[in-house]
C-alpha cells in the first residue's frame, strides 16, 4: 500500500483510509500526506506514525526531526560487509540516470547509518540498521554503493532472492514470519 498520492499509481494510499476516518485532518499537515508524520519505501515493512490531531502530528514531527526517534531496520542484502559492524555516511542525491532511484553523489545530502552483521554466510549477510538521518531509500542506495544490495531489491541492483540464504540457516523469525 501506498502511503500518500503520487503521479505514477491511482490506487487507495493510507492518506485516503486517514482522510475517511478522521476528515479533519485535511485541515492541517503537509498536503497530501494529512496525519502522516513519516513514510516507509513501498518496498519496506514496519511501522509507519501517523497522527489524528494537529498537537500530536507537531509533537511527532518534531521528535523525527530532532533526531529523537530511533529508526530501526533489519535487512538481508546479498554479500558481506567489509565488517561486523560500521557507521556509513555518504551524500544522496536523486539518480541522473534513473530519477526512480537514489545515489550517492558528492552533491547530495549526507546520510547516516549504523549497521551490525547479525548473522552471514557466503552469499548473504542479515543486518540490523538504525537510520541517524532518513533520506529517501537510505539503506538502499547506500547498500547499493557498499556492493552488498538489499535482497531482492532489482531496481538497485540485486538479484532476485533465492532459496540459498534460509538454506544456510540465515532465515529470521519476524514475528512468526520467516525472511
Amino acid at each position: 500500500m501506498l502511503t500518500h498520492p503520487n503521479n505514477k499509481s491511482n490506487e487507495k494510499t493510507l492518506r485516503d483510509f486517514l482522510l475517511e476516518v478522521v476528515p479533519n485532518i485535511k485541515d492541517w499537515g503537509e498536503e497530501y500526506r494529512e496525519g502522516i508524520v513519516h513514510r516507509l519505501d513501498r518496498v519496506t515493512s514496519g511501522l509507519i506514525v501517523c497522527a489524528i490531531n494537529h498537537e500530536t502530528y507537531t509533537f511527532l514531527k518534531n521528535e523525527f526531526k530532532d533526531r529523537k526517534v530511533n529508526k530501526k531496520y533489519l535487512a538481508i542484502v546479498q554479500g558481506n560487509l567489509s565488517s561486523e559492524s560500521g557507521k556509513i555516511e555518504l551524500p544522496i542525491k536523486r539518480s541522473e540516470s534513473n530519477r526512480s532511484k537514489r545515489s550517492i553523489g558528492k552533491n547530495g545530502r549526507l546520510s547516516i547509518s549504523e549497521y551490525e552483521v547479525i548473522k552471514k554466510n557466503s552469499g548473504y549477510s542479515l543486518i540490523s540498521i538504525n537510520l541517524i538521518t532518513g533520506r529517501n531509500h537510505q539503506i538502499r542506495a547506500q547498500m547499493e554503493y557498499l556492493n552488498t544490495p538489499v535482497v531482492n531489491d532489482t531496481l538497485y541492483g540485486c538479484l532476485l532472492y533465492t532459496s540459498d540464504a534460509a538454506d544456510e540457516g540465515l532465515g529470521v523469525d519476524l514475528g512468526g514470519r520467516r525472511i
